[in-house]
């Protein structure tokens, strides 16, 4: 019993921190999350077999992220990191995409790591929305 409370109680802390995310889906039905800076929503489609992060809100719209991965958990130990692509780094606020693993399911946790530069990762950790979730 100890060794299946561990990993519980590990990704309770890990999602219990830096998580600002609405429970209102986002214009495009995903989740929305934020930090002070940047807001983005988080669309999970499983039958499509693909993730969309659609950047909804920048302070400094010429300095949103170039790179994005999101890393979404079935469990505490079990993770699938998917590296997005920007559909158009020109628009102000881009779109960025990837594919889902053929063997996607629900998830308990997720991680959106973007860099504005090279200097600067950021991470925002949440939980997606499966009621939402195609």
């Amino acid at each position: 019993m100890k060794n299946q409370t561990l990993p519980f109680f590990t990704l309770l802390l890990f999602l219990c921190f830096n998580v600002f995310a609405d429970d209102a889906p986002g214009p495009h039905g995903g989740k929305i999350v934020q930090n002070d800076t940047n807001k983005f929503e988080v669309k999970i489609d499983r039958d499509a077999k693909k993730v969309e992060v659609y950047t909804l809100h920048s302070v400094e719209k010429k300095l949103t992220p170039k790179t994005m991965t999101i890393t979404l958990f079935r469990d505490a130990d079990t993770g699938q990191t998917i590296d997005l692509k920007a559909v158009d780094l020109k628009d102000p606020l881009p779109k960025y995409q990837g594919e889902l693993s053929p063997y996607g399911g629900s998830y308990v946790g997720a991680e959106l790591r973007f860099g504005i530069s090279l200097k600067s990762l950021q991470i925002l950790k949440f939980i997606p929305n499966n009621a939402k979730m195609k």
